[in-house]
């Protein structure tokens, strides 16, 4: 009589844990990469509201607000942020525009701490930038044509 064995036998264990290994280790960065676009959406949000303001500001007063604690008649109000921090407004390379930027808490998995920024010439879509080659690539939207 033979005997039949009951469960698994260890190199079966073993292919199991190899397998589950494999998909975690291809599946663990695009889930990083993921949950760091969505909170990259935050700094997204901040220049669609500063570009709103800064239009306005511009068609009040022919002139950009290009200073970050506003100027009067400056209408933005900033919301309490939560992934990034040292919000910045200047000039732009090519005046007339403005140009912001936020920096990232922290040192996120992938990318470590990071500055955004969005730089804007009159009458033009912002153009997104990052100090990160990687957050460029995996991050930024792709630019509207």
């Amino acid at each position: 009589m033979t005997k039949k064995s009951k469960g698994f036998t260890l190199v079966e264990l073993l292919v199991v844990i190899i397998i589950i290994g494999v998909l975690s280790a291809i599946a663990m960065p695009q889930y990083w990469k993921t949950i760091e676009r969505g909170k990259l959406n935050e700094a997204v949000q901040v220049f669609d509201s500063l570009r709103g303001s800064e239009d306005r500001y511009y068609a009040k007063y022919n002139a950009y607000c290009q200073v970050a604690a506003g100027c009067n008649g400056f209408d933005l109000t900033i919301p309490t942020l939560h992934y990034f921090t040292a919000f910045t407004l200047a000039a732009p390379g090519t005046p007339p525009g403005w140009k912001a930027s936020l920096t990232r808490n922290g040192s996120p998995a992938l990318y470590g701490a990071y500055v955004v920024s969005a730089d804007v010439e009159q009458g033009g879509a912002p153009v997104l930038s990052c100090s990160q080659p990687d957050c460029v690539t995996d991050l930024l939207p792709a630019p509207l044509h």
